[in-house]
């Protein structure tokens, strides 16, 4: 049997300081670096996944853009040709999750061809959020309820990821493959585990380094 090989151009939006360019480092290529540069204008990488299951090969093109306000503007002409959005929030910045209700999500509306308020999962564009920085729970500013919410109201998949700790992010990217492959895909909701630092009462809680934030 031939294997089905596909082109999929993913895009990453979000404000500046979210963790964009990490997230995108640690699918690429398995790397971290809490020292990443913020993007000006767009970068791009690419990645081959084999779908054994579904018997097709899928070519990730992903384009990460720039949040910074100056930027925000340009991003519009990436969004042509996507079929997958993904709105990158911090959780411990309530502000970026603010900006992608009241600015990120319109901006795909304003620069899609049909109208997703009225369409959820439909074939051509599919849109996920990701709450990065899942491994600073203890500074969490964004309720998982709320942003699981969010999500289902905009007919978005949700998942909480970590650019650091590589938590989130292959199933992320992995699940939203098979969305793209198969339109009629139910996409699987993260499995509730053990947040990774967790301490028994009689524990010391951790301290966090507030310089590891930037991803």
């Amino acid at each position: 049997m031939t294997t089905r090989e596909d082109v999929c151009k993913v895009i990453l939006v979000g404000d500046s300081g979210v963790g964009k360019t990490s997230i995108i480092l640690r699918f690429i290529s398995n790397e971290f670096n809490k020292d990443v540069p913020s993007t000006s204008g767009a970068n791009y990488a690419s990645k081959d996944v084999e779908f054994k299951d579904l018997n097709a090969k899928l070519q990730y093109d992903v384009w990460d853009t720039a949040g910074q306000e100056q930027y925000k503007g340009l991003s519009k002409i990436f969004y042509k040709d996507a079929s997958i959005v993904i709105l990158v929030f911090d959780i411990t910045n309530e502000k970026s999750f603010t900006e992608i209700k009241e600015f990120w999500y319109n901006e795909i509306k304003e620069n899609s061809p049909e109208d997703i308020s009225k369409i959820k999962f439909f074939n051509f564009l599919v849109i996920a959020i990701a709450g990065n920085k899942s491994d600073l729970f203890l500074e969490e500013e964004v309720n998982k309820d709320d942003a699981e919410e969010y999500a289902k109201s905009i007919g978005a998949y949700y998942r909480k990821t970590s650019a650091s700790t590589n938590e989130g992010i292959t199933q992320l990217f992995m699940e939203l493959g098979k969305k793209f492959l198969n339109p009629t895909y139910q996409m699987r909701k993260e499995t509730l585990r053990g947040r990774p630092g967790t301490v028994k009462l009689n524990d010391k809680i951790p301290t966090k380094d507030k310089k590891g934030k930037c991803c």
